[in-house]
């Protein structure tokens, strides 16, 4: 038997353990899931792994269920995240936007769906100590700006494939340079 190979055209991140920083939180709204529909937050690390040829880091994300309960997955990933248990009162009220900037130790798995590989993040945990901190770096592209980003070049792949010309001003290898 030949050794199976996964396609893929996006560069992820590599398996095993990388430093990352929180650099935001979205809330992605209602979502469709294989358990019906359901309102969701999605954790976007900025990591210490680099896109092929610059230097620009590699992002990688965890998607929760927004629910806050000491049973919630959230919850757990948040005590690990900071390496200890929440107190009664951050128990009762946390505000989550707290953990950005915040800087974890990720451990990172490959899983295959139909075909393409995604990078999953399998557990996290506090940094060791004296291991010095990383910002999110000037390079990052906020959430809102990516999605519509997406829709764009959706739209107009659409349009491409319903027979329409494109025009780009710019050459299709120049990406914008966002910065926050």
């Amino acid at each position: 038997m030949s050794a199976f190979k996964f396609k893929t055209s996006r560069q992820i991140a590599s398996e095993g353990s990388v430093q990352g920083v929180l650099a935001e939180i979205v809330h992605l709204g209602e979502v469709e899931t294989q358990y019906g529909i359901k309102d969701k937050v999605r954790f976007i690390f900025e990591i210490t792994e680099y896109r092929n040829g610059t230097d620009t880091p590699l992002n990688i994300s965890v998607d929760f269920n927004n629910t806050w309960s000491r049973k919630s997955n959230m919850f757990d990933f948040v005590q690990q995240m900071l390496g200890r248990k929440l107190t009664s009162g951050e128990t009762m009220e946390f505000d989550p936007d707290l953990l950005i900037g915040k800087n974890a130790l990720l451990t990172i798995i490959h899983n295959e769906s139909n075909g393409t590989v995604y990078a999953n993040i399998k557990s996290v945990m506090p940094l060791v100590k004296g291991m010095p901190e990383i910002t999110v770096s000037d390079n990052y592209v906020p959430w809102e700006i990516l999605k519509a980003k997406w829709a764009s070049k959706d739209a107009e792949d659409k349009a491409v494939a319903a027979g329409a010309s494109i025009v780009d001003a710019a050459p299709s290898n120049v990406e914008p340079n966002y910065t926050v």
